[in-house]
C-alpha cells in the first residue's frame, strides 16, 4: 500500500503532536531518560534471574560473542579475534556448550593463520 503526500502530513503532524506533547510532559528530559533507563534494565536483571531460576544460564550480550548471524533459520554466534587472541571466559563457555553455533572469524590480514 503506497501512502499518499496528504497521508505523509499526516502522519508528521499526528507525530510532531506527540513529540511535543511528550516534550511538553518532561518525556525527553534527562532525569525522565535515565529513570527510564535504569527501570529498563532493572526489569532485564530480574527477568535473567527468573531464567537463571530455571536453570538457563544467562549472559550478557557483550560477553557472549560480537554479532549474532542468522542463516536457514539458525543462530550463530559471532566473534572476532586476532590471531592468538583467546575466547574471553563467557565465549568459551558458549563455544563448548554448541561449539557448532560458535564462529570465530580470525584477522588474516594481519598474516595470521585460521584456527
Amino acid at each position: 500500500m503506497k501512502l499518499t503526500e496528504a497521508g505523509r502530513k499526516v502522519l508528521q503532524q499526528n507525530g510532531s503532536r506527540a513529540g511535543k506533547m511528550k516534550k511538553k510532559q518532561g518525556f525527553f528530559n534527562s532525569a525522565a531518560q535515565s529513570k527510564r533507563r535504569k527501570d529498563q534494565i532493572a526489569a532485564e536483571v530480574a527477568e535473567a534471574k527468573r531464567l537463571e531460576a530455571e536453570g538457563y544460564e544467562v549472559y550478557s550480550p557483550t560477553v557472549v560473542c560480537d554479532r549474532i548471524a542468522v542463516r536457514d533459520g539458525k543462530v550463530f554466534f559471532v566473534d572476532f579475534k586476532k590471531p592468538g587472541q583467546k575466547l574471553r571466559a563467557g565465549q568459551q563457555r558458549i563455544h563448548d556448550l554448541v561449539p557448532e553455533m560458535y564462529i570465530i572469524q580470525y584477522d588474516l590480514s594481519r598474516g595470521g593463520a585460521a584456527r
